[in-house]
């Protein structure tokens, strides 16, 4: 199967890809009267395995820690040749019906290219003082540049931010760099600061 062969599937099925996902159009949803969470073909499944998702967008929020959204397997090696060192997932598995790969085969991709990878998911702006402290940890004991990814880049964002006020960072200072990366933590910055403080 060939990618215009992919593409055609894909329409024909009455899906497209969002985000990296199968989803339904809304005028096919309309035409037809369908579930737009339906499941779709085997065939287009196998279709969106075989043709990978472009590479994310890694957008720094200092000289060390870049956010991003969702990450696959496929880019592990990438990341390592660009000079990461360590991989930090905030994503619960499941979030996503399709197109979300699982904690275990991404760490397993990390660790065979040679990355640290660490598991702190967690929803919304939920992290624990635990969690907070354990990338603490991560970046005081580990050299070279740290990818840290959920699905938007925003639960990442949240919880560099906090780790920096809880090392004594000004808030003015977190939101700002935030900002510069596309990420306005601003309406979280009560939040933040509480949990800075738990975690110290």
């Amino acid at each position: 199967m060939n990618e215009r062969d992919c593409q055609q599937d894909v329409k024909t099925a009455q899906h497209e890809i969002v985000d990296g996902e199968h989803r339904m159009p809304p005028q096919a949803v309309r035409a037809s009267n369908a579930d737009p969470t339906c499941r779709f073909p085997a065939r287009v499944t196998s279709c969106y395995q075989q043709f990978r998702v472009p590479p994310p967008t890694l957008s720094p929020l200092d000289d060390r820690v870049a956010v991003a959204g969702q990450i696959r397997p496929a880019d592990l090696d990438d990341l390592a040749r660009q000079g990461f060192r360590a991989v930090v997932n905030n994503r619960p598995d499941g979030e996503a019906m399709f197109g979300q790969p699982s904690t275990a085969e991404l760490r397993r991709a990390a660790e065979a290219a040679g990355l640290v990878f660490l598991d702190l998911p967690f929803s919304g702006p939920n992290a624990t003082p635990d969690q907070v402290r354990a990338f603490r940890h991560l970046m005081a004991t580990t050299e070279g540049p740290v990818l840290v990814y959920c699905k938007s880049g925003m639960r990442s964002a949240f919880l560099w931010g906090t780790a920096l006020l809880a090392a004594g960072a000004s808030l003015e200072q977190v939101l700002g760099a935030a900002l510069n990366a596309g990420q306005n933590l601003e309406p979280l910055a009560g939040v933040m600061t509480s949990l800075a403080e738990a975690s110290r």
